[in-house]
């Protein structure tokens, strides 16, 4: 267990040495140490609260540690599929469990995580696993933190990224226009040719022929009539 409010620096030696298993023959000033390490790892995991310096001297050669509960605490019964976010997939791909979903949801901004997590993903497929030094998340993470302390901007390769995929759409919208341009003229000929074929049976209609002679010289006459604008 950690130390409660109150707790004197020898009781806080007792508590390393007897009960984390530290040894007995370190200098209180080193169990206070390894003691920060260990409070390290349950802020990691939410289990107390972050505080820059949880020691409170009260006296000479007296302290307390003063350690609040974190708020894993009051997440017990959270389930995955009750974080209502975009966000939550790729945090998900990215190794992080329910948990840090959550963690990272309600710690950093929005738009920084979406921001982050595509260039951690982008990252990862184009430069594979061996990008990271401990972990994709572990990336995540460490320029979240620095983002919010204004010390971390997007990686200049990602720009360059962004802005070839922004001149690769620029060049797939001109193509799509340009196809849709000329499939559309076409189809506004057709249907001139269908208008002259329709116009031209029915003079050879008023002309005396029959109606399967006149549609058949109609239909001879529009398809010669294509094939010379076809040349054209």
């Amino acid at each position: 267990r950690c130390s409660l409010p109150g707790t004197s620096s020898e009781e806080v030696f007792q508590r390393t040495a007897n009960v984390l298993g530290f040894s007995a023959s370190l200098r209180t000033s080193d169990h206070k140490v390894k003691v920060q390490r260990c409070i390290r790892k349950l802020i990691e995991h939410d289990v107390v609260q972050d505080d820059a310096n949880p020691f409170r001297k009260t006296g000479v050669g007296q302290y307390r540690i003063v350690l609040r509960r974190g708020d894993a605490f009051m997440r017990r019964n959270l389930r995955h599929d009750s974080i209502e976010s975009p966000l939550v997939e790729p945090l998900t791909s990215l190794g992080f469990d329910q948990l840090g979903v959550g963690r990272v949801l309600r710690r950093f901004d929005h738009r920084h995580v979406r921001e982050w997590c595509d260039i951690t993903l982008a990252a990862r497929e184009r430069y594979g696993d061996t990008f990271f030094r401990k972990s994709a998340a572990a990336y995540l993470m460490d320029n979240l933190n620095k983002v919010a302390l204004g010390t971390r901007t997007p990686p200049d390769w990602w720009a360059e990224m962004r802005k070839e995929e922004e001149r690769r759409q620029a060049h797939r919208d001109r193509h799509r226009r340009d196809v849709e341009g000329k499939s559309a003229m076409p189809a506004r000929a057709m249907d001139a040719f269908e208008d002259i074929e329709q116009a031209v049976f029915e003079q050879f209609r008023t002309a005396g022929q029959t109606e399967s002679v006149a549609k058949e010289n109609a239909s001879r006459f529009a398809r010669a009539r294509r094939a010379t604008t076809h040349k054209l």
